[in-house]
């Protein structure tokens, strides 16, 4: 064999073993890709599957739930009677009083109120053992909050069932909740309540399912609380109060109930803000614009 056809048949079997390797190559590249696309077929039908899965778990608690209700004492999920809305100023707080603003009927009573007329300020996420002034909270319905009240007389255990999955609740998924004691008695014979805009459930016993329920049904919902998105009130910000360990009341509740809340200091936090972390006063103080689309 000459020299060139040796030359020529190195160079075939060079080019023989490249291409023996250009195909394992594409070979294993293909494997990588079909193995990638399996994980990422199995991940997506994995979240679907656990989707469907959740979704199914919360019919059947909703239906173990409502077929309870009685057991429970339990009302059904109400939708109530727009009371309306807008700001309280301070000089009106004894005009405004709840008794007088959350007005109902022997059928539907007014109180826990779920909409109507409120303070510009609002409390901050948490679970009190204190009252709270129901023209506070109010307010924090606006903002998509589901505000839950135990009765003066609520069994103790209970009501520490119901903190304790109130805590479990802001931990977790549902931020922005409030629980506080309501300052008279609720109606119905009722020990327990939970709210949200436009919405009330009343129960003698306390039932996390029942919590559950409620809370995923009208949490932060789209087309119900009008300022809802907010993010959650933290203290410090600007128009969030504190109860501090004390009932929080105003004029003319602080005086009726025992310890209030100094109107100088709550005229000092200004209105919680509503959306724009840089505005200091709530939307309907702000001055007009003829090209503003906001409400209340």
């Amino acid at each position: 064999m000459s020299k060139r056809e040796r030359q020529k048949a190195r160079r075939a079997e060079r080019i023989e073993r490249e291409a023996q390797a250009a195909k394992k190559e594409s070979t294993r590249q293909t494997a990588v890709k079909a193995g990638a696309g399996l994980l990422v077929v199995a991940l997506v039908g994995g979240l679907v599957f656990t989707q469907i899965r959740s979704r199914q778990q919360e019919a059947e608690q909703a239906e173990e739930v409502a077929s309870r209700l009685t057991e429970l004492g339990c009302t059904e999920d109400t939708r109530m009677p727009d009371l309306g809305g807008g700001h309280i100023p301070p000089a009106n707080l004894a005009a405004e009083a709840p008794d007088l603003i959350y007005t109902g009927d022997d059928a539907i009573p007014g109180q826990p109120p779920s909409s109507g007329r409120h303070l510009g300020q609002v409390v901050a996420t948490g679970v009190y053992d204190v009252p709270v002034d129901p023209r506070l909270t109010t307010h924090n319905l606006e903002h998509g909050y589901i505000v839950a009240h135990y009765g003066p007389d609520a069994p103790a255990d209970q009501v520490e069932e119901l903190k304790a999955w109130a805590e479990d609740a802001i931990d977790g998924d549902f931020s922005k909740v409030v629980v506080t004691e309501y300052f008279q008695d609720l109606p119905n014979d009722a020990n327990f309540s939970y709210t949200a805009w436009f919405q009330r459930q009343l129960c003698e016993t306390f039932d996390a399912d029942v919590a559950d329920v409620f809370t995923r049904a009208h949490y932060d919902i789209d087309g119900e609380g009008p300022e809802r998105g907010i993010p959650s009130h933290s203290v410090g910000a600007t128009g969030v109060l504190d109860p501090e360990g004390e009932p929080l009341f105003l004029p003319p509740l602080d005086a009726e109930f025992g310890t209030g809340v100094d109107l100088e200091e709550v005229e000092d936090a200004g209105d919680a803000t509503d959306g724009d972390p840089d505005t200091e006063t709530d939307l309907e103080d702000a001055p007009e614009d003829e090209d503003a689309d906001t409400e209340e």
